[in-house]
């Protein structure tokens, strides 16, 4: 029987490879502890740790506790566990811990830890700094003191972190950067802010403006209560003094960009060093940013005071015929560039009345 392949040959190529992209809520909480499970695991509750035998009064307990009783919260905590090293009783420095966690799992992006100890926090702010994870802490009243400029907040202030953030507190042992990581994670990068956030078990201070200003001053963040009973979060700043939640959605889309513009180059057979093989590349950069445009990161197109529209984005490359011989010679493609007008987040508001008869 004659076989339609005479006529026409149809041949299957799958062209759906996909390029494994990074997690931005994912809670990682580190402590030490002698369950046998390896050095990271993931709990869906906090029960979890005590059918593996830890006990309540384990910090490691009260901060996964306190993840999970956020409304909403993350639905995975992965602990990991800080060893000792050698002998001697010591435990291992801190850059070995999180290094040794990382290589087993890389699938979070938040990072606390049990101890406020300033020395760990210093050691475990610069390794999040490199390895661009968000690092939450909590400093102790010392913060509240515009005149101390040696507390925890004002030292990582002073090493314009942009991936570490303090919230200050009068309970410095409550885990405060657990519940706001909680509660924001249950959001996509750029949809949320982290200012203006109710937090459930954690208590609400009550502060003197001066107080609050001092702080924020530090670029560290607040929990307080608001006509007697409404706690809010104030303030949502990296130490840098960068907003947190443009730190994040910064990391998502470099991450997602990178990744939608290698599986360009992955599932072509080639991109040629063209103005139409530079339109590819500009191509696969428009999906990540069109992602981060409706997940709110992004401001939508609008309209200047002359009526000219304003883009959300503006993607520059060169021309093929402006590039270097030895660039083409290379294959690499130099000078692409974007430029993001972000949305942004309303955190205050001032409204004036008027009586008028």
């Amino acid at each position: 029987m004659a076989k339609l392949n005479r006529i026409v040959r149809v041949t299957l190529t799958s062209l759906t490879r996909t390029i494994q992209k990074n997690d931005f809520n994912r809670l990682l909480i580190v402590g030490e502890h002698d369950l046998k499970q390896g050095r990271v695991f993931a709990v869906t509750s906090a029960d979890e740790l005590l059918d593996l035998g830890m006990k309540a009064d384990h910090d490691l307990y009260k901060a996964v506790n306190v993840a999970f009783a956020q409304k909403p919260a993350t639905d995975v905590v992965y602990i990991g566990n800080r060893k000792m090293s050698g002998s001697g009783g010591k435990t291992e420095d801190w850059p070995t811990t999180l290094q040794a966690i990382r290589k087993e799992n890389d699938l979070w992006y938040g990072l606390a830890m049990t101890s406020r100890q300033p020395e760990d926090i210093l050691a475990v702010a610069d390794w999040a700094e490199s390895a661009e994870k968000l690092f939450g802490t909590v400093a102790a009243q010392e913060a509240f003191d515009g005149s101390n400029t040696r507390d925890i907040a004002s030292q990582l202030k002073a090493k314009n972190l942009t991936h570490t953030f303090v919230l200050a507190s009068t309970h410095p042992e409550l885990f405060y950067e657990v519940a706001l990581m909680s509660r924001c994670f249950t959001v996509y990068p750029g949809g949320e802010t982290w200012a203006n956030k109710s937090l459930t078990v954690v208590t609400g201070d009550e502060l003197l403006e001066s107080q609050y200003d001092a702080a924020r001053k530090k670029n560290a963040s607040t929990y307080e209560v608001f006509n007697g009973d409404f706690p809010l979060t104030q303030t949502g700043k990296v130490a840098s003094g960068e907003w947190i939640d443009v730190v994040r959605f910064g990391d998502w889309l470099k991450a997602e960009m990178q990744a939608d513009v290698v599986a360009a180059l992955s599932n072509a057979n080639k991109i040629p060093y063209t103005d139409e093989g530079i339109g590819i590349i500009k191509n696969a950069m428009l999906s990540s940013l069109a992602l981060g445009r409706a997940r709110g990161g992004i401001a939508p197109d609008s309209l200047d005071e002359n009526g000219d529209v304003l883009p959300s984005w503006v993607i520059t490359a060169p021309l093929a015929r402006d590039i270097s011989a030895n660039n083409k010679g290379l294959r690499v493609l130099k000078d692409v560039g974007c430029k993001v007008r972000l949305a942004g987040a309303i955190h205050n508001v001032d409204i004036a009345i008027q009586f008028v008869y």
